[in-house]
C-alpha cells in the first residue's frame, strides 16, 4: 500500500506564455524594449570604456523605466518567480541577487513579455480592414 507524496506546484516554464503576469503593452512599446535592451546590452559589454558607461547607462534607464511602470511584473521577472508564496528571507534573497544580475532579469524579462505578444498577435484574426471588390 503506498500513498503518493504531495507534489509540490511546478514553477512555470521560462518562454511559457501562458505564465506572463505583467503590464499590457502596445506591441510598438514591447519592439521598442526590445531593442532598448538589446542595444543597451550589447554596448554595456563592448569592451570600450565609453562604449560600456553608455551601455550600463541606458540599460539602467530601462531598469528605473520599467520598475516605474511595471514593478511587480520586472520584480518577479514577469511571473517567472511567484513571491506571494514565499516567505520573507526567499523574498529577500531574490532581490539581493536582482542588483548585480538586473541585466540577466532585464532580457528574460523582456523575452517572456515579448512571447507572450507574439502568441497574442499570433491567436488573434487578422484585421481585414475595407473590402475593396
Amino acid at each position: 500500500m503506498s500513498q503518493d507524496a504531495p507534489q509540490a506546484p511546478t514553477p512555470p516554464a521560462l518562454f511559457d506564455p501562458a505564465s506572463v503576469v505583467s503590464r499590457d503593452y502596445e506591441t510598438a512599446a514591447v519592439v521598442v524594449l526590445a531593442l532598448w535592451c538589446m542595444i543597451g546590452i550589447l554596448t554595456m559589454f563592448a569592451g570600450n570604456a565609453l562604449l560600456d558607461t553608455f551601455g550600463l547607462g541606458l540599460t539602467g534607464a530601462e531598469v528605473a523605466l520599467l520598475l516605474i511602470i511595471d514593478r511587480r511584473g520586472f520584480y518577479t521577472v514577469a511571473g517567472l518567480f511567484n513571491v506571494d508564496q514565499w516567505n520573507r528571507a526567499q523574498r529577500l534573497a531574490l532581490a539581493v541577487a536582482e542588483v548585480p544580475l538586473f541585466f540577466v532579469a532585464l532580457i528574460v524579462y523582456v523575452i517572456r513579455i515579448g512571447m507572450a505578444k507574439f502568441t497574442e498577435l499570433q491567436a488573434s484574426p487578422p484585421d481585414s480592414g475595407s473590402d475593396r471588390s
